[in-house]
């Protein structure tokens, strides 16, 4: 250990001595390491000063030297004979550093794989020398490194999704770094443990925000951030103020995120820490985005991308290209005033989202691969290129799957519940180990006292027996009370340690108990689920009746439609779908249309949609197709107060309304994105359209189109809701899509009218379920057919 002080002594001197103080050159680095004659000094050099070096100018170069510091060390440990056991563990100890210095590097650069690889070669070394008999404090020191590396691994794993893996190597970190503060007093030491713990509090706190478990997430955050102000880590302080951002975040508390997140940027401002700053700037341009600010947004990601542009973070500028593209798909969804501005949105959308994809799939960072996949769905979606929106909806679900599931929750719950267990287990074993080795030394006590009893025999033998007699009786005595006081003592530094396993059994009965009542409140919880389930189910039942009274009945519908039929299946117990109808003179007006939603909310809109055209057409008398949604748009924007805010043209309805003169044959037609076709008897099909437009609050509405045609007897016309032409579902999982919906009307067009519904209806049952995969029906279907 001296000679080992001794070279870093001599080699701090040469670098005095060969570098000025504030301009330590390259060359003058490798003027030192060519002069230098021992390679420890050299090691040291490498990977402290020259691999330092290189890093900031040239990362591939810097590398290389650890590697090189890493070869000279290998001379030494593969000839065992030529050096002495203290100097190999050294020299082992330098390699072990360079693997990580060069695993680290690599991280850094997010080249993920090769990080791993050099961590895992560094730790599988570190546990050989763990394991071959080292000192004390050798031991120490490689436990030290042991910890390091197992944050080091657990990082990789967290960038590359595997979240499961990284919490069990950061709980094996945390679990030695509390192992070695509780032995530690030496102050800088301490220091450094306390860091490691830090470490380990925000790494956690990070995996448990991703899984959405915030209030764990939080605690370990300010955990490390009153570590970090303890130990007067500045850059350490800003890192959790981010985290705990991004948790509030995550909460959707935007004012607390917004102020934990300037607090960070103001931190590494005063530091001068330019890769706090991005991530602080990033952060803040995600609140003013979610808050509606999107000009305020693309300010701060311009900032954040600019530096992480010249810092190279390739982790930090996909991240910022994926906020860049959520901003820019908000914008074309909901601000956008005209199709050219839409559609400029878009474009932009679609560069940012291709460039983080390309950069994620390329340093296999699965949560920003996964964040790729859905702006590209979305865009794709507004671009209306639905094949491309399913297949990237597709990866986006499996890359999802990988990250989040209910099991990888719980199974990461229980990680930390084991540990938290085997925490307190190995306190209590320390506690019965320490009453053994009392035990043991009572023992030896006793043997010692025996010894000194024959040796006490044989030096009175030859003196006189009162003498003997009266000598032996005060040493004996004296030996007892001895004895008796030693026992006492012991004894009762025993007790006191079995009162202090009893308290530890108390506590864990008090947590036992504490469980079983959580247990009970679970199940109690649970009942008051179900009853509250039942009466919602009873009332949804009741709403089903109400619904069903206001929809024409067979005998109804007969008379009002004639020779027709109506596939009518509710996705839920009640239905968003509605078909309607009534005869005035010789006019038949029909309608189905399709409200928003499925379930409660769309059976309440339909049952106010039947109500509305009841008083259009039968009390105001409006018998112009058009003119019947122009005043049902009316009614339903006057209904539900819409004012023209965003997300308000989404609750309305989508429908086909046709006006019949059973006495000429003309007809008229409006739609509201839900078209009409009409079977001609000589078997020419006729499409008509509907306006792109809902019945509803809309940003550009118009006058609905009233469309006029004459009809012949025999002729056929076909309303749908999107149910049926949007299940998905054979061999291939797709929509059957409304050209489906055509060719199986021409083919099943000559069929009697119920055995037409009959063919309907078995053609969606075998393409839902005819297949390898079943598929659930995903919307409330209506199809209503009538012959004129």
């Amino acid at each position: 250990m001296r000679k080992f002080l001794i070279y870093i002594l001599t080699l701090f001197g040469i670098l005095s001595a060969a570098m000025p103080a504030e301009s330590q050159d390259l060359d003058s680095l490798w003027d030192v390491f060519n002069t230098v004659k021992d390679d420890t000094s050299k090691i040291i050099l490498l990977n402290e000063e020259i691999g330092l070096y290189y890093e900031s100018v040239n990362p591939d170069s810097a590398i290389l030297m650890y590697d090189l510091a890493a070869d000279i060390a290998d001379k030494h440990i593969y000839n065992p004979g030529k050096v002495s056991k203290k100097h190999l563990f050294y020299f082992q100890f330098y390699k072990f550093t360079a693997l990580r210095y060069a695993g680290m590097l690599y991280a850094n650069f997010s080249e993920h794989t090769m990080a791993q690889k050099y961590f895992n070669n560094a730790l599988s070394m570190t546990k050989m020398m763990y394991e071959s008999g080292s000192t004390e404090k050798e031991k120490r020191i490689l436990k030290g490194g042991l910890a390091a590396c197992y944050v080091n691994i657990g990082i990789t794993y967290y960038y590359t999704g595997v979240y499961e893996a990284a919490v069990s190597n950061y709980l094996k970190s945390l679990k030695l770094y509390e192992e070695l503060i509780s032995t530690c007093t030496n102050k800088s030491n301490r220091s450094k443990y306390k860091y490691g713990i830090s470490t380990c509090y925000t790494n956690l706190g990070n995996i448990y925000q991703e899984q959405m478990s915030t209030e764990k997430a939080l605690d370990y955050h300010f955990k490390s951030l009153e570590i970090k102000k303890e130990i007067e880590d500045k850059r350490g302080e800003g890192i959790c103020l981010n985290n705990i951002g991004n948790t509030f975040l995550s909460k959707f508390n935007y004012k607390k995120a917004e102020e934990y997140y300037k607090k960070a940027l103001d931190l590494a401002i005063k530091t001068n820490d330019t890769k706090s700053q991005s991530i602080s700037y990033s952060n803040l341009g995600i609140v003013e985005k979610r808050l509606g600010n999107y000009d305020g947004a693309i300010e701060f990601y311009t900032t954040a991308l600019k530096i992480k542009l010249e810092l190279d973070d390739k982790n930090g500028i996909t991240n910022v290209y994926s906020n860049i593209a959520s901003l820019y798909i908000s914008k074309a969804d909901s601000i956008a005033k005209t199709e050219s501005e839409k559609n400029m949105y878009i474009s932009h959308a679609l560069q940012y989202a291709e460039k983080a994809l390309i950069i994620a799939r390329e340093i296999k960072a699965l949560p920003y691969v996964n964040e790729a996949y859905k702006n590209l769905m979305l865009v794709n979606k507004l671009r209306k290129n639905f094949k491309m929106a399913y297949l990237y909806a597709d990866d986006y679900i499996v890359t999802k799957d990988s990250l989040f599931s209910d099991e990888k929750t719980v199974a990461l719950n229980e990680m930390g519940a084991k540990y938290e267990a085997e925490k307190k287990q190995l306190k209590i074993d320390r506690l019965n180990n320490e009453n053994k080795i009392k035990q043991v030394q009572i023992d030896k006590n006793k043997e010692e006292a025996q010894k000194q009893q024959l040796v006490i025999n044989a030096i009175v033998i030859g003196l006189s027996v009162f003498l003997v007699f009266l000598l032996l009786v005060i040493l004996l005595f004296m030996q007892k009370k001895k004895a008796n006081k030693l026992l006492n003592f012991q004894k009762h530094e025993i007790q006191q340690k079995n009162d202090d396993l009893q308290q530890a059994n108390h506590e864990i009965l008090a947590q036992k108990e504490e469980i079983e009542v959580q247990r009970d409140l679970v199940v109690e919880q649970k009942d008051r689920i179900e009853e509250q389930k039942n009466l919602i189910t009873t009332g949804i039942e009741l709403a089903k009746n109400i619904q069903q009274s206001l929809l024409p009945h067979d005998e109804q519908a007969q008379n009002i439609f004639g020779n027709h039929f109506i596939i009518f299946k509710p996705k839920d117990i009640v239905s968003g779908d509605f078909y309607w109808g009534t005869k005035i003179d010789d006019l038949l007006i029909v309608t189905v249309a399709d409200c928003t939603g499925h379930g409660v909310p769309g059976a309440f809109m339909s049952m106010m949609g039947i109500s509305f055209l009841n008083e259009i057409v039968s009390k105001k008398k409006i018998f112009s197709a058009g003119e019947i949604l122009d005043d049902l748009r009316a009614s339903v924007i006057s209904a539900l107060k819409q004012k023209g805010f965003t997300g308000e043209q989404k609750d309305g309805m989508d429908m086909s309304l046709c006006v019949i003169n059973t006495s000429n044959g003309n007809m008229q037609f409006a739609g509201a994105y839900n078209p009409c076709i009409i079977m001609k008897k000589s078997g020419e099909m006729i499409d008509l359209l509907p306006d792109k437009q809902p019945v509803a609050i809309y940003d550009r509405m118009k006058p609905f189109t009233n469309t006029e045609c004459t009809l012949e007897k025999g002729d056929r016309i076909y309303l749908f809701s999107d149910g049926y032409v949007d299940q998905f579902g054979g061999p291939k999982g797709k929509k059957f899509r409304i050209a489906g919906l055509k060719e199986l009307l021409i083919q099943t067009a000559n069929l009697p009218i119920e055995h037409q519904k009959a063919k309907i209806q078995e053609n969606l049952d075998q393409w839902m379920n005819g297949f390898e995969k079943n598929y659930d029906q995903i919307d409330d279907i209506t199809v209503l057919g009538l012959v004129v």
